[in-house]
């Protein structure tokens, strides 16, 4: 077995478990209502922590690339979700602020969130879940910039 061929399922279940999971933590919002995506409730994840935080910042919590969190941002804004306004103390600087509506729904889609994530990690012990953390953690530390 070549290198290629031992290494080939690990990328491929890496791959496919991230977008299955990604899509069904959409589909659990929108199931309860809430239309809500995956990239919208990862920049809404910092905001409910710190409020007023910049896009680069949002970039930086998030690894998503600038032009990619504005996109999302101005769907986020149409929506009432956010609004951006200039820092007071330097103007080239937008910060994001959560609306009232944003605010509210941290409590309920972090409860399907937690839920979604329960169900998925249903057979799974505390040191299990440590472990795998812990090998995908390894595995992103060898990457290479």
């Amino acid at each position: 077995m070549t290198d290629f061929e031992k290494y080939l399922p690990l990328g491929k279940q890496l791959i496919l478990t991230g977008l299955a999971v990604k899509e069904g933590v959409k589909k659990a919002f929108f199931t309860h209502g809430y239309e809500i995506t995956n990239e919208q409730f990862a920049l809404l994840l910092p905001l409910w922590n710190m409020d007023g935080q910049s896009q680069i910042e949002l970039c930086e919590k998030t690894c998503k690339s600038k032009p990619n969190v504005t996109r999302i941002l101005d769907t986020m804004e149409k929506r009432d979700l956010v609004i951006r306004r200039a820092d007071d103390n330097d103007r080239r600087k937008c910060l994001v602020f959560l609306t009232d509506y944003g605010k509210q729904l941290k409590k309920p889609l972090i409860e399907i969130a937690l839920e979604y994530g329960t169900c998925v990690m249903q057979g799974f012990h505390d040191d299990e879940i440590e472990r795998f953390i812990d090998f995908l953690s390894r595995v992103r530390e060898n990457i290479p910039e």
